[in-house]
């Protein structure tokens, strides 16, 4: 009978120590799962701040289809063909919003049909774009609007065969700093490869001293590369 509860008291002991080191086994492994989790939630949280402020930098280029908007003038008007070509910087903000900056060399300009004569004049600028850019969290679209700053850096006419007025009264004379209001919409094709629109008009006028008082709209359509 000694002996029976002896190897009774011996088994209970047996699985008393067995439960204690599953338990504190289990425990264990919790801990160390929990670790996992808050490591990987740590390093995602750490990768997705990295992300939001990193500076992206690019490429573009496109085509511009330019005319002028003038009223009170007795000027007829058409639109001309140019090119924009430049860097861009994306810089995340929060979430599906960033803010993009470009610098761009644009063409701009209008054909014109006078009493004189008709004639083409091309204007060259160096366009500051500083937009606030939204991406759709349901497709690769993005949305932007906002200001740019336009620089004037040349001027230059063409006149039709049969133009007969004083070519030097139709030089541009107006001012040479303008901010433009823009609105586009951009589809990222691959994470590097993107197509875009834009639409830009000044929102000041030419002032100008001698011939029609205007202001500049370019559409424009191009592709853009980012280099990082």
């Amino acid at each position: 009978m000694q002996i029976r509860l002896s190897v009774f008291l011996l088994f209970i002991a047996h699985f008393a120590i067995a439960h204690e080191n599953v338990f504190v086994s289990g425990k264990a492994n919790s801990i160390r799962y929990s670790y996992l989790i808050e490591q990987k939630d740590s390093s995602l949280l750490l990768s997705a701040k990295n992300n939001v402020n990193l500076v992206h930098i690019g490429v573009e280029t496109g085509l511009c289809i330019s005319n002028i908007v003038y009223s009170q003038h007795p000027y007829l008007k058409g639109a001309i063909a140019g090119f924009n070509a430049g860097v861009n910087f994306d810089i995340p903000v929060e979430f599906s919003f960033s803010f993009d900056a470009a610098v761009l060399y644009t063409q701009k300009g209008c054909f014109s049909t006078t009493s004189d004569g008709s004639y083409t004049q091309k204007l060259s600028f160096i366009d500051v774009p500083l937009l606030l850019k939204f991406a759709s969290t349901h497709s690769k679209f993005n949305f932007f609007l906002g200001p740019q700053l336009s620089v004037l850096t040349s001027s230059n006419n063409t006149f039709e065969p049969g133009f007969t007025g004083n070519r030097g009264s139709y030089n541009y004379k107006g001012g040479k700093f303008f901010i433009d209001g823009v609105v586009g919409e951009s589809f990222d094709i691959t994470d590097r490869f993107n197509i875009h629109v834009r639409y830009s008009i000044d929102l000041n006028s030419t002032n100008s001293s001698s011939g029609p008082d205007f202001r500049n709209q370019v559409y424009q359509i191009g592709f853009g590369v980012r280099l990082d």
